[in-house]
Parts: structure tokens; C-alpha cells; sequence
């Protein structure tokens, strides 16, 4: 029975870490992974620090370790600190479609784009905590989203996710492609966030009950804006504005 991926609604490895790699992580969900699959859960090993290996390696992704330059080489075989495309869309897309959660944390995840996630039909919960992404993460090809299903997505929460830093253009994407967002919850450690994201929230994201703009630059005209905006004013049940440059 333990074999029998129909059994199996939820694949949570956040416990497990540090004895798994890519090559064990795509060979699991490969055994256990369906339809049936409805959360998924997953924490690796990447720091920010490991930016400056991004930067410096080229060598990063190789399974070759003799194409190794003296750092070391980030194969399938070692414990897993990034996710690639061939296991989100060749792997987990395919085997755990109808997926309804996927949580992320301590990953680099440079060569996915937001958009990926889309493909889920049923996911209405993604969570990133402290992953890595590049600055055009949450944009890239815009222009081949267009005209599509727009996301399901209802609770999204980036925390301390991202190359730098979100902009505006970013957030301005996250509101035009998840048209239902319920929970919006954006947690960096610095942030240009400024008045302008706060009014396209108010204008675009009119199902919010969460919402949460931790250490941006939004004034304190802005948050007004954003309590007396009609459609959050008779949703919103939860605003944690923290950091923000109000006085």
C-alpha cells in the first residue's frame, strides 16, 4: 500500500532536507506522485550567500564534475539547493497536476519563471521563503501569458524571496496574472515598494482579505488610500503594514 501513489494527497519534505538531492527528489515523485497529490512541500539548502557562486561558477548546474573549477559543483546527486525546469514541467507538472499548494523554501530558483506555476490548474496556494530568483523572474514573456487562463491562485506569499528586490513592474505582473488573490503577503528585508504598488493593489487585487507590505516605502496617504479603496474596505479582515515609511 505504501507504494501506491493514489494513497498519497500530500508529499511534504521539508523535514528531510539534508539527505535529499534532485536526482532522489525527482525519482520520488515519479513512484509517488499523482493525481490524488494535492500539497507538496519542499526545503532545501540554498543561501543568499551561495549568490556569489551563482555569480562567479558557471560550472553551478553541471553534473560533470570534472567541468569543476575548484568550487563546488551543484549536480543532481548532491543535497538539493535549486529546482530545474526539467523537474517542475517534466516532472511534478506531470505527475501531481492537480496540485493545490506548493511550498518552497531555501531554493534557487533562477532558471524557473513564475508563469511556470500557472500550469498547475488547481493550485490555489504558493509560498516562497527565502529563495532565490533573478530580476525577471516574475515578468518574463508576459506577452506569452496574454490572452490565457488567467492563474487560480488565491494566497501567495513571497518571504525574503528574490535576486534583490520586488519592483513595482513585479508586483504590477503578480495583480494582472492572479486576478483572484486572496492573501497577498510580501515580507522583504528592504524594499523600493512605493505609494504606486499600494494603488494598484487597490485597484486590481478587489478579493484581498490578507494583505501584508512589510518594509516598504508606501506613506502614510497611501495606506489611507488603500482602507478607503471599496472593494478591499468591505473584504479586508487582515493588513499588516510593518516597516512601512509611514508617520
Amino acid at each position: 500500500m505504501a507504494k501506491d501513489s493514489l494513497l498519497w494527497s500530500k508529499i511534504d519534505l521539508e523535514p528531510y532536507k539534508s539527505q535529499l538531492s534532485l536526482r532522489d527528489l525527482k525519482s520520488l515523485i515519479a513512484v509517488y506522485g499523482s493525481d490524488s497529490t494535492r500539497l507538496f512541500a519542499l526545503h532545501g539548502h540554498f543561501s543568499h550567500d551561495s549568490v556569489l557562486l551563482l555569480s562567479n561558477n558557471k560550472s553551478y548546474y553541471s553534473n560533470d564534475s570534472s567541468s569543476n573549477s575548484g568550487g563546488e559543483v551543484a549536480s543532481e546527486s548532491k543535497p538539493i539547493y535549486y529546482l530545474d525546469r526539467e523537474f517542475l514541467v517534466g516532472t511534478l507538472t506531470v505527475r501531481c497536476h492537480h496540485l493545490s499548494t506548493i511550498r518552497l523554501e531555501h531554493l534557487d530558483l533562477s532558471t524557473l519563471e513564475l508563469r511556470m506555476f500557472y500550469a498547475f490548474e488547481n493550485l490555489e496556494s504558493l509560498s516562497l521563503k527565502w529563495c532565490y530568483s533573478d530580476e525577471h523572474w516574475y515578468r518574463r514573456d508576459d506577452d506569452d501569458v496574454a490572452g490565457k487562463e488567467p492563474s487560480r491562485i488565491k494566497h501567495l506569499s513571497i518571504v525574503r524571496s528574490s535576486s534583490d528586490q520586488l519592483t513595482e513592474a513585479d508586483m504590477e505582473s503578480i495583480c494582472d496574472h492572479m486576478p483572484l488573490l486572496a492573501t497577498l503577503s510580501v515580507v522583504q528585508t528592504r524594499s523600493t515598494l512605493t505609494d504606486e504598488v499600494a494603488r494598484v493593489v487597490a485597484r486590481r487585487c478587489v478579493h484581498l482579505q490578507r494583505l501584508e507590505l512589510v518594509n516598504t516605502l508606501i506613506s502614510d496617504q497611501a495606506v489611507l488610500e488603500l482602507c478607503r479603496a471599496p472593494a478591499l474596505s468591505a473584504r479586508l479582515t487582515h493588513l499588516n503594514l510593518f516597516g512601512v515609511g509611514v508617520n
